[in-house]
């Protein structure tokens, strides 16, 4: 098979993190020209959140996630995306994805 490399479409954090993760692949990243309003990422306003903090913890960023939407999230979405957060975000630093940082991290 001639692998002529990867395309990638979309520019949010899903198909950005893909594209790092395949990297040193040939990867193409087809996105909007300009801000997407519509996708995920837009709607993260304050940033990243995971449970990276001493004293902070999956179960707890879970239950604050939960009661943000007005607990019509999906229990078991965000249960996965919680236990998961910490280990993704630790995954685009090695990569050398730049993060403001709260006086905890």
């Amino acid at each position: 098979m001639n692998n002529q490399g990867v395309l990638v479409v979309g520019g949010g954090l899903a198909g950005l993190t893909l594209a790092l993760q395949l990297a040193p692949q040939r990867v193409t990243v087809l996105a909007p020209r300009t801000g997407n309003t519509t996708g995920s990422s837009g709607w993260a306003q304050g940033g990243l959140a995971a449970a990276l903090a001493s004293g902070d913890s999956p179960r707890a960023h879970a239950a604050d996630t939960i009661e943000a939407g007005g607990g019509l999230n999906s229990v078991e979405a965000v249960a996965l995306v919680t236990q998961k957060a910490p280990q993704m975000i630790k995954n685009l630093v090695q990569h050398g994805v730049a993060f403001d940082r709260d006086h905890d991290g």
